[in-house]
């Protein structure tokens, strides 16, 4: 866009795997583990908050780049709003939405090969589009994250509503142990 039509281009990205965007609380050992955290909550925010955000706010485009960066992007800002104050302004927002996030790694479940066992569809309803279901349902993410088995959402769902999910992933992983 051209200054004579009073909007110009801003873009903001962050990366989750910076320690400042994990939890005081479960600062992770390592910088595996850094990544992996925020993959998990990169993935949690593209399920559940891009939707509302889109819906909000039409001419922003979200997504997520290299599975923890999440890129901001707007063709059509007013100029008088600074690069700092809509970098500043989409830190906090993230930052109010992860606030309650909680990632669990539920360890080396060796998760790619746990993910392709999964069948597309269960007759006992614990297939892909069954996790996908229950995903939605609970807002709790699955993330298949190198070896490991992360679930992202609030600490009280975490806690007290993922049993069926927990179970199924354990029915596979106990099945791919032989």
């Amino acid at each position: 866009m051209t200054a004579s039509d009073g909007k110009a281009h801003r873009e903001c990205c962050f990366d989750l795997s910076e320690p400042s965007w994990v939890s005081s609380s479960l600062t992770p050992p390592d910088p595996g583990s850094l990544r992996a955290y925020g993959e998990g909550k990169a993935k949690w925010l593209e399920m559940f908050w891009f939707p509302t955000q889109r819906r909000k706010q039409p001419t922003l485009s979200f997504s997520v780049v290299n599975c923890t960066t999440i890129c901001i992007k707007s063709d059509s800002c007013p100029l008088e709003t600074k690069c700092s104050a809509f970098d500043d302004s989409w830190r906090k927002s993230i930052s109010t939405a992860l606030k309650k996030i909680e990632v669990e790694d539920l360890g080396d479940m060796d998760a790619m090969e746990l993910q392709e066992s999964i069948p597309e569809v269960d007759s006992d309803g614990r297939g892909m589009k069954d996790l996908l279901a229950l995903q939605k349902q609970l807002s709790v993410r699955v993330v298949f994250c190198n070896k490991h088995v992360l679930l992202v959402g609030q600490k009280s769902k975490l806690q007290k509503k993922c049993f069926v999910l927990r179970n199924m992933l354990s029915h596979y992983h106990w099945r791919l142990s032989g």
